[in-house]
C-alpha cells in the first residue's frame, strides 16, 4: 500500500513529466525510469516495464490535445508505427535478457547522443513566406531538400496541413531513409520503456522533413501504437508495477494536456534545444547515480 506522501510525490513527478514529454514529443520514460530506479528502488526491468505501461496513456492524452490543434501528420505517423510496433515487441523481449546495469548504461548512451545533437545543431525548418491575415501564417519547409521527388509515391509525398490556429505547413516528406530509425525507435521503446520519441522526433524532423511542431505532435500519435506493443509485452513478462502505475498515469495524463499548450507557443529551434537539454540532463543524472556510484 502506498502512503499519502509517496502518492503525492509520484503524482507531482508524473505531472511534470507529462508537461515536458508532451512539449518535446517523447513518452516521458526518460524521467520516469530514473525516478523509479533511484527514488522507488525498482529494478531496471520493472522501471522500464511500468514506464512503458504509463506511456500508453501519456501518448493518448497528448495526442488528443494535438488532435484539437490539428498538428498531427497521420499518414506519416501511421507509416512510422508500422515499423516501430514489431520492434517494440523485440525490444521488450530483449530487456528481460540483459543485465540491469547494462540496460542503464545503454540508456545513458542513447540520451547523450541524441541530446547533444539537438542542442548543438537545432534546425529551423522553414520560413515565413506570407500572411493571408494576422492569424494565418504560411510556413514552407524542405526547400533545401531538392532531391525529394516532386510527385507523390508510397514513401514520399507533398503535405499541406492547416492547424486549428490557421497556421499553414507546406512541406515534402520522404520516409524511406527514416524507416530504419522508426524501427530503432520501437526497439528502444521496448528496451528502455521510453516511448521511442528520442528517436522518432529527430527522424521525423531531420530525415522525414516534418516541421518541428508537427514532428512533436506526430511522434506522440505514433507512440500510442508503439507503447501498446511494448507495454503488453512487459506486462506479460511481469515487469509492470500497477500500484505505482496508477498514480503515474493520473499525473502524466493531466500534465500532457499542459505540455501540448506549451509546445504550441515555442519556436521550433527552442523546442529542439529543450529536447536536447532534457535528454542530456537526465543522462548525466542517471550516469552519476546509477552507473558510477551504484
Amino acid at each position: 500500500m502506498i502512503d499519502l506522501f509517496l502518492a503525492l510525490v509520484i503524482l507531482f513527478v508524473a505531472f511534470g513529466t507529462g508537461i515536458l514529454s508532451a512539449t518535446v514529443g517523447v513518452g516521458g520514460g526518460f524521467l520516469m525510469v530514473p525516478f523509479m530506479i533511484i527514488y522507488l528502488s525498482l529494478r531496471t526491468q520493472s522501471a522500464v516495464g511500468t514506464s512503458a505501461f504509463v506511456i500508453v496513456f501519456s501518448a493518448l492524452s497528448a495526442s488528443i490535445a494535438y488532435f484539437r490543434q490539428k498538428r498531427i501528420d497521420y499518414k506519416t505517423g501511421v507509416s512510422a508505427a508500422i515499423f516501430s510496433i514489431p520492434a517494440a515487441f523485440l525490444g521488450a523481449t530483449t530487456a528481460n535478457l540483459l543485465a540491469s546495469s547494462l540496460l542503464a548504461i545503454l540508456f545513458v548512451i542513447a540520451l547523450l547522443v541524441v541530446g547533444t545533437r539537438m542542442i548543438l545543431f537545432p534546425r529551423e525548418r522553414g520560413k515565413d513566406v506570407g500572411q493571408r491575415d494576422e492569424k494565418k501564417l504560411i510556413e514552407v519547409v524542405g526547400e533545401q531538400n531538392a532531391h525529394l521527388p516532386s510527385k507523390s509515391s508510397y514513401l514520399s509525398w507533398k503535405r499541406e496541413i492547416v492547424d486549428a490556429a490557421d497556421h499553414k505547413f507546406v512541406y515534402e516528406t520522404n520516409i524511406l531513409p527514416a524507416l530504419p530509425l522508426f524501427f530503432l525507435a520501437g526497439f528502444l521503446s521496448g528496451l528502455f520503456g521510453i516511448g521511442g520519441g528520442i528517436v522518432i522526433v529527430p527522424a521525423l524532423e531531420i530525415i522525414a522533413n516534418l516541421p518541428m511542431h508537427l514532428a512533436v505532435a506526430t511522434s506522440m500519435f505514433t507512440m500510442i501504437f508503439t507503447s501498446i506493443s511494448s507495454a503488453a509485452t512487459h506486462y506479460l513478462n511481469g515487469n509492470v508495477v500497477l500500484d505505482y502505475a496508477v498514480f503515474l498515469i493520473l499525473g502524466i495524463v493531466i500534465g500532457a494536456q499542459f505540455g501540448a499548450l506549451v509546445a504550441k507557443r515555442l519556436k521550433s529551434s527552442a523546442l529542439e534545444r529543450l529536447f536536447g537539454v532534457t535528454m542530456l540532463s537526465i543522462a548525466v543524472y542517471l550516469l552519476l547515480t546509477k552507473v558510477l556510484f551504484a
